[in-house]
């Protein structure tokens, strides 16, 4: 039993789909193409008695909107019986219908983001060119088509985060991704120029791994190889293509802050110790605060602002009411208020 195949597109695009998306310049003519088509098939077999057409389903076939030329087929099915009695498909009349990438009014267009939005209005018949022109939409009226160059449609992942492990040479950087583009491509690298820049030819000039992940990147990685006590910066980008493409805001954190001896430390009156954080030197720290529970101790400095020779305190213990310390850390970057680790 053969099928025959209806192409209803311009009459989707009139019903249903005021306007549509294209990622390059489409094709003008009785059909535009497509990202995809909607495809309706028949068949024809006996029912109550007589040889009638039936639907046979849907399925989709691609069109990719980057061709010079995309093809469609119409058929008008006709059901009847054979010679032999038999129900089939008979007399049905095809019409090729051919268009051209730009023939629809994007091809030629000066368009920076690359992108093209198909829209229609409902015009007197004799102001749209005919190549443009698709069903009525009212009396003497016509839909036309045509594609407007619009702006890049990718928009920014956001709530990046940056999770070390204890150990401090791994952490998990996670974000909320943006809509609009096809891939993630993530960006970790202890120079900061190196992350604005895209990571140039894939590599950084830092101890991070820069260019950590290319395309389809998760939300949720987990990144190795990093240098104990240093500050990383990190950026997610929502790409769609090589002109369209939407960046996140540069995260910086501290790949560790560890502080050691990590306590608590037996002390007698008298006694001095020094601690000493992991975190390495660096322009983007302003300060490190120390802090320790409630006791007759003494901190100096409580607040280390040049770690030339790493952020340290040395505590003094008071009397013998306070055997035990434990001093914690505050890491603060400049110009943020909250501490970082």
């Amino acid at each position: 039993m053969r099928k025959a195949v209806f192409f209803g597109v311009l009459a989707i695009f009139s019903l249903f789909l005021p306007r549509l998306i294209l990622a390059e310049s489409g094709c003008g003519g009785i059909d535009f193409c497509q990202s995809t088509k909607i495809v309706n098939e028949y068949t024809c077999r006996e029912i109550e008695g007589s040889c009638q057409k039936e639907g046979a389903g849907t399925q989709t076939i691609d069109c990719t909107v980057t061709e010079d030329e995309c093809y469609g087929f119409q058929y008008t099915p006709r059901c009847a019986y054979n010679l032999l009695g038999a129900c089939e498909e008979q007399g049905f009349t095809r019409k090729k219908v051919s268009c051209c990438s730009g023939a629809g009014g994007g091809g030629g267009q000066d368009c920076p983001s690359g992108e093209y939005e198909l829209v229609k209005e409902c015009k007197p018949t004799n102001q749209c060119p005919a190549d443009r022109t698709g069903a009525k939409c009212g009396q003497g009226k016509k839909w036309c088509y045509s594609l407007v160059c619009v702006g890049c449609t990718a928009t920014a992942p956001t709530n990046l985060t940056f999770t070390p492990f204890q150990s401090g040479s791994s952490a998990v950087v996670s974000w909320v991704d943006g809509a609009g583009g096809t891939s993630n491509r993530l960006y970790v690298d202890s120079r900061k120029e190196d992350v604005d820049a895209d990571c140039p030819n894939g590599q950084g000039s830092g101890n991070g791994k820069c260019l950590y992940v290319n395309n389809n990147a998760s939300s949720g990685v987990a990144v190795s190889g990093l240098s104990l006590g240093t500050v990383y910066y990190v950026k997610v980008v929502n790409y769609k293509d090589g002109t369209c493409s939407a960046n996140s805001s540069i995260l910086s954190d501290v790949s560790s802050c560890f502080i050691s001896p990590s306590g608590p430390v037996n002390m007698k009156v008298g006694d001095k110790q020094t601690f000493t954080t992991s975190v390495n030197t660096s322009l983007e720290i302003q300060r490190v605060d120390f802090s320790a529970p409630p006791g007759n101790i003494s901190i100096t400095p409580g607040s280390d602002t040049n770690g030339a020779d790493g952020y340290k305190t040395e505590v003094t213990a008071l009397n013998s009411t306070s055997p035990t310390v434990t001093l914690t850390s505050d890491v603060y970057f400049t110009g943020n208020p909250t501490p970082v680790c």
